[in-house]
């Protein structure tokens, strides 16, 4: 059946695995625990359970709501890169590849992420290159336009911060745009070479390759670059907004949410990448670095970078009993098919 060639697809993917990718799991773990054990030496544990205990549950419960509107708008962004190509999938159908996907990046980080679960969802209906496009194209206008409110949030807090980590923290921000600026410079300069100059004779060893960056130009539309970063901004507003209202609920002052705001999608940032597992520890050492430069005190801040993991740990459990659901369901109808057949 379908279904369950996917699913030996995942399992096949999850254990194809380089000793490259070993070795850096290994490296990830190192950073990992060092910036856990680092945390663990700078805090004061006695305050951080007095600021769980008298936290303000009511503010938690509304930011419960984040994770599943992120995983909305992440799938609405997916429906119009999909619609680009002439591929129309149900929205609700995306949303619930999204709650799957994110099941694998908390739970599985080591075997299968969410975008590789997400390209194989489709692979049975659309071609995987296709898929596959609308996938990365998706997460790099979300980086993009996290990059952009990171810049927008280092530049508020430059007052707050040394000089030395201003201009480093720009540098970097701003590097990292110039980067994704000229990734889509070189992807729409492709695409002009592979229409003018005749080269794909040249390309024909890298026939995949260049299969795939097709498929990535069909995307490079005004009209749908332009709508996806602002669906990509929108749904990082989201998290900016879940940090501020966690804040709130560890009741850090009015005053100081304008700082909680610009400080988020600074370790956002940090936590996507790829050196820690899952961006555990990196997370944190930036919430600390940062909030405590306005006032606010490591405890606090390290409680709110946590909160902010877990509530989106709690709503990946839903996309893990979604595929439990969906697995048992598959195979209820498989042994009711076999006892047609007898």
């Amino acid at each position: 059946m379908p279904f369950l060639a996917g699913q030996a697809n995942v399992a096949n993917t999850a254990r194809r695995v380089s000793p490259l990718r070993h070795l850096w799991k290994v490296v990830q773990l190192l950073v990992t625990v060092t910036l856990i054990y680092w945390v663990v030496q700078k805090l004061d544990w006695h305050q951080v359970g007095t600021s769980v205990l008298t936290a303000k549950i009511g503010w938690l419960a509304v930011a419960l709501v984040y994770p599943f509107l992120t995983i909305a708008i992440d799938a609405l962004r997916w429906q119009v890169l999909l619609g680009a190509i002439c591929r129309r999938v149900a929205w609700h159908k995306l949303f619930r590849v999204n709650l799957v996907g994110i099941f694998f990046d908390n739970f599985l980080p080591g075997n299968i992420g969410s975008d590789a679960y997400r390209t194989l969802s489709l692979s049975q209906q659309y071609a995987p290159r296709e898929v596959l496009a609308t996938v990365v194209l998706g997460r790099v206008l979300s980086w993009f336009g996290l990059l952009m409110l990171g810049m927008v949030g280092l530049l508020a807090l430059r007052d707050q911060l040394p000089v030395d980590a201003f201009w480093s923290g720009l540098y970097v921000v701003g590097a990292m745009l110039c980067l994704t600026g000229i990734g889509f410079g070189l992807l729409t300069t492709y695409q002009r070479w592979n229409v003018y100059r005749g080269h794909k004779s040249i390309l024909w060893r890298w026939k995949a390759l260049a299969l795939f960056l097709q498929s990535v130009n069909q995307l490079l539309t005004t009209r749908t670059l332009i709508v996806c970063l602002g669906l990509s901004l929108l749904l990082h507003a989201v998290v900016i907004s879940a940090s501020v209202v966690i804040a709130k609920a560890y009741g850090v002052l009015p005053e100081q949410l304008f700082f909680v705001a610009c400080a988020a999608p600074l370790g956002l940032i940090a936590a996507m990448l790829p050196i820690s597992i899952a961006g555990h520890g990196v997370r944190e050492t930036v919430f600390i670095y940062l909030l405590s430069n306005v006032g606010i005190m490591p405890e606090v801040a390290v409680v709110i970078s946590i909160s902010l993991y877990v509530v989106l740990a709690l709503a990946s459990l839903t996309g893990g009993a979604t595929r439990a659901f969906s697995e048992a369901k598959t195979l209820a109808r498989g042994v009711d098919e076999g006892i047609a057949a007898q």
